[in-house]
């Protein structure tokens, strides 16, 4: 690896900035009484009672209520902050076919990344005066399932498109306005995560980087029954780092800063198996030499 370690905080982009969608809204909850398991909407959240029978209002601070995560239209744009408290971290948007987003008044964006991805497409226009001006990129998930030449393997093998996208390579200005088209015909289009801001770049990184799969999944015995809870797999990526003096300074406060926040880690196009969106594990400073230090930085995905 000869490139640079690139990391991008999201953007904090809510309903504000959601000017148009085809996801639609859950039930916004209105005074009554709700029963054991009922889900309702307020703002951006959804929460679910908790109790027999309620007719107490929903908050993050109500007793009869539990918030259940982020509506489905936000789900894609839910940051991950340690704050504290209990937070679903498995956050997904879906709905049949496609998914579509218009988004506006954010700050400039030189970079977006897609991650927990079903789809065959990802479409991203930005807008200042003409229609795509700022960006227009079409881009087509790759089937990587292993044909080998086969036309029988063609026919039959199911298809394993990719999971995440990332395009590091724009230049959208402040106030463009943005829109996200994901498709899936014919199935449902998901996405986990749409993470966009500015691309921060620093060192180069080296060899030694590497991935361990960490499963969250676990056995239940329960009497005599034995189950197995299946849960989405993460990681651990150790990023291996030379920095150089004048960009250390900088490349410590982002460390510093993004403590406790899910990030886009990314370190080589040839290598997608280390671009993660995840939080800071740890990071270890290591004197090389003049002008030059050895930095160690592992990111756990979310």
């Amino acid at each position: 690896m000869t490139t640079p370690l690139q990391i991008v905080v999201p953007l904090l982009i809510a309903d504000a900035n959601i000017t148009a969608s085809n996801v639609a809204l859950e039930t916004a909850w209105t005074a009554g009484t709700y029963t054991l398991g009922t889900q309702k909407r307020v703002g951006e959240r959804i929460f679910e009672v908790s109790a027999a029978s309620t007719s107490e209002e929903p908050s993050a601070t109500a007793t009869d209520w539990f918030d259940a995560g982020p509506a489905n239209r936000y789900a894609a744009f839910d940051r991950q902050v340690g704050i504290d408290k209990y937070r679903v971290v498995e956050t997904v948007t879906s709905n049949a076919d496609t998914i579509t987003y218009t988004l506006e008044t954010l700050s400039r964006i030189s970079g977006m990344a897609f991650f927990g991805v079903q789809a065959t497409n990802i479409t991203i226009v930005a807008t200042v005066t003409t229609t795509g001006d700022a960006a227009n990129v079409s881009y087509d998930m790759k089937d990587e399932a292993l044909y080998g030449g086969s036309f029988w393997k063609w026919l039959f093998v199911p298809k394993s498109f990719e999971r995440k996208h990332i395009n590091f390579a724009l230049n959208i200005p402040q106030n463009a306005s943005i829109d996200i088209t994901i498709t899936n015909t014919g199935e449902i289009a998901k996405v986990a995560t749409i993470a966009a801001g500015i691309v921060s770049q620093f060192g180069v990184v080296g060899v030694g980087t590497g991935k361990t799969l960490k499963s969250r999944s676990f056995k239940k015995t329960d009497g005599a029954l034995t189950s197995l809870l299946q849960r989405t797999t993460s990681s651990i990526v150790s990023y291996n780092v030379t920095l150089l003096n004048y960009e250390a300074n900088a490349f410590w406060r982002m460390v510093d800063d993004i403590d406790g926040i899910g990030a886009v880690f990314v370190a080589d196009a040839q290598y997608p198996e280390f671009s993660i969106y995840g939080t800071l594990s740890s990071a270890n400073p290591t004197a090389q030499g003049v002008g030059t230090s050895k930095a160690t930085i592992e990111a756990e995905e979310l």
